[in-house]
C-alpha cells in the first residue's frame, strides 16, 4: 500500500510560489475568503496538471486539455457517483 499522506498533499515549491502570488493579488483586489479559496484550489489543480511546465509556459492547448481531461472527467465521475447513490 502506498503511503499517500505526504505524497498526495505535497505541493512543489514553484507551484506554492505561484499560489502565494495569486493569493496576494486576490487579497489586494479584496476578494472574499470563499472566492479566494475556490480560485486557489482551481489554480492548484491546473498547475499540478500542467507539470512539468510552469504557469508562464502554459498555452491555450494546455487549458483545453485541462478542461477536457481533468474537469470534464471529474465532473462525469461525480455525476456517476450521484446516480449510484440515488
Amino acid at each position: 500500500m502506498k503511503n499517500s499522506s505526504k505524497s498526495e498533499n505535497y505541493i512543489p515549491l514553484v507551484i506554492q510560489d505561484e499560489l502565494n502570488k495569486f493569493n496576494a493579488w486576490l487579497l489586494y483586489r479584496r476578494y472574499s475568503h470563499n472566492s479566494i479559496k475556490t480560485y486557489i484550489d482551481a489554480l492548484k489543480n491546473f498547475l499540478i496538471f500542467l507539470q512539468p511546465k510552469t504557469a508562464s509556459e502554459a498555452t491555450n492547448d494546455d487549458i483545453v486539455c485541462f478542461v477536457n481531461d481533468y474537469i470534464l472527467n471529474v465532473s462525469q465521475k461525480k455525476f456517476a457517483e450521484n446516480k449510484i447513490v440515488v
